[in-house]
């Protein structure tokens, strides 16, 4: 049996023991077996009156087994056993050494609650708080405590031979703010009592909170826009809660991604702003029980920028003309109708004002974007200057305004609008001529060839006035076959002009032609002129 016993206070212990006699002898039936100390005697098997000591095994059966009920500090000590029969024996060999600790100084002993594990949020879960074993016919009281709401709870027992293990099992729906929490189960026997506890793993989808520093008072759950200064910096947080960590993102409206991480919070740091950073900024978090997503808005304040003039006028193609660049210049034809739009980009909304430039002064002639120009004469230059303030600052711009007459208004050469008009009918005319010229050069060719075909085909005097070449007989040479054709040598077939003569050597028939066409006409003979000068005679006297 076992040597040494620990057993805490006010529980019980079952104490398995079992003897033998010497050989020869037999137990009989009424063999009683007692339990006792080395100073006091604590239970017989003869004894009908219940204690908290209890000899639970057959004597006569050589089974001596105890059981402790309700053990006290001062049940500790040394017991034996002694058999009491037709023989009587004490047993040194079954003498345990029982130790009756304070309640609860032993782990194992303790109560604990299980499953110790992380539970979904929104999801049912039950719990059980397991006492340790504790003698039969005495049921502990279990008591929980914690943040969570109990919806059911319940009490079972596992009885063993001599002992039972009591059970409590709790039913509950956990929620995000359950995470972290400690529950508490208790479990009382008398006067006595244990605890235990865990700390609750809720786990939650993440939500979300948007800040700025030093702009707390301007961001609310309804309202997420923020104007800032240009050139500024500032930090936007976006401070994630959930179980487990989430991802976190900021990004543009259009999806661009600026940075992210896996932790609780990410910043989005904005350096010396401009109208780039002016846009909507998304913060995005999730993790494996869902997501979501904030935003928020920056819109910018900031001066005057691009001032622009843009001309209006009454030409026909109501043509509108706009600068951006600075000392511009517009000629207008007299009795012109001439306005001019300022406009500046700014925010807020600048106050916009006409100066005109004259050669010795300057003049505010107006504090509208519109401008009605009017009185100028031919040959006039005025200067024109638009200017945009507000509270961060100003921007301008120029124009020079010259009136001409309408006559040298024509003169001017034609702008782009002007040419857009022009350039059609002009390529249409081009087309034309080109047609024009491809079709006289045809027709040219057409004349020269005609007369080259002329000059080598056609008859020329009376031998061939009347013949064509379907009456030559077959075998004879046309007379324009150069093969057949030749040209008498100098000074041989010449006719007394001078013309070259043609002969063909036909085989039936020979012609001989002459042809004047190649002939340059003689010129005719100058008529002799007679001068006369008039002579004078001096009579010479002798």
């Amino acid at each position: 049996m076992q040597k040494h016993v620990t057993v805490q206070k006010g529980l019980c212990v079952h104490i398995p023991c079992h003897f033998t006699v010497p050989k020869g002898e037999i137990l009989s039936p009424t063999a009683t077996g007692i339990w006792s100390t080395y100073r006091t005697k604590l239970v017989s098997s003869a004894d009908s009156k219940k204690t908290r000591f209890t000899l639970t095994g057959e004597v006569s059966k050589g089974d001596c087994s105890l059981l402790i009920n309700e053990a006290k500090l001062e049940d500790t000590g040394t017991y034996k056993f002694r058999l009491e029969d037709t023989l009587s024996y004490t047993y040194n060999s079954i003498q345990p050494n029982i130790k009756v600790t304070d309640l609860w100084n032993i782990s194992k002993k303790e109560p604990y609650i299980s499953p110790n594990r992380s539970m979904a949020a929104g999801e049912e879960v039950m719990l059980t708080c397991t006492a340790p074993e504790w003698c039969t016919g005495i049921a502990p009281v279990f008591t929980w405590k914690g943040s969570i709401r109990i919806t059911e709870t319940r009490t079972n027992a596992l009885l063993h031979p001599y002992t039972s293990t009591y059970m409590s099992n709790i039913t509950f729906t956990p929620s995000q703010q359950d995470h972290n929490t400690s529950l508490i189960c208790t479990v009382t026997y008398g006067q006595v009592s244990a605890i235990t506890s865990i700390i609750l793993d809720v786990e939650y989808p993440p939500s979300m909170n948007i800040t700025m520093p030093g702009y707390e008072r301007l961001l609310t759950q309804e309202n997420k826009s923020v104007t800032v200064i240009e050139g500024e910096s500032l930090n936007i947080w976006c401070t994630v809660t959930s179980n487990p960590m989430a991802n976190v993102t900021w990004s543009t409206e259009d999806g661009l991604i600026l940075s992210t991480t896996i932790n609780k919070s990410l910043t989005l740091a904005l350096r010396n702003i401009s109208l780039s950073n002016a846009a909507t900024y998304r913060c995005l978090a999730w993790n494996s029980h869902g997501n979501t997503n904030d935003s928020i808005t920056l819109s910018l304040e900031y001066p005057p920028k691009e001032a622009t003039i843009c001309i209006y006028k009454s030409n026909p193609d109501g043509l509108l003309d706009c600068y951006f660049e600075e000392n511009s210049f517009e000629e207008v034809e007299e009795g012109t109708s001439l306005s001019l739009l300022c406009t500046a980009k700014s925010n807020p909304t600048s106050n916009v004002s006409w100066i005109r430039h004259g050669q010795t002064n300057i003049q505010n002639i107006s504090a509208k974007q519109l401008l009605n120009v009017t009185q100028m004469g031919v040959g006039s230059t005025e200067v024109y200057i638009c200017w945009a303030e507000n509270k961060y600052g100003q921007a301008n711009r120029s124009i020079t305004i010259k009136v001409t007459s309408a006559t040298k208004q024509q003169q001017k050469p034609p702008g782009i609008m002007s040419a857009l008009f022009v350039v059609p009918p002009l390529v249409i005319v081009l087309l034309l001529i080109s047609a024009f010229i491809m079709i006289r050069n045809k027709r040219r060719k057409q004349l020269l060839h005609n007369d080259k075909k002329q000059t080598t085909s056609t008859p020329v005097n009376d031998c061939d006035a009347h013949k064509t070449y379907e009456e030559i007989p077959q075998g004879s040479s046309s007379p324009t076959d150069n093969t057949d054709l030749e040209i008498a040598p100098k000074d041989e077939n010449l006719s007394e002009d001078g013309a070259p003569i043609y002969i063909n050597y036909g085989e039936d028939l020979q012609y001989a032609c002459i042809h004047f066409s190649h002939l340059k006409p003689n010129d005719s003979p100058e008529k002799e002129e007679v001068e006369y000068s008039e002579i004078q005679c001096k009579s010479q006297i002798l």
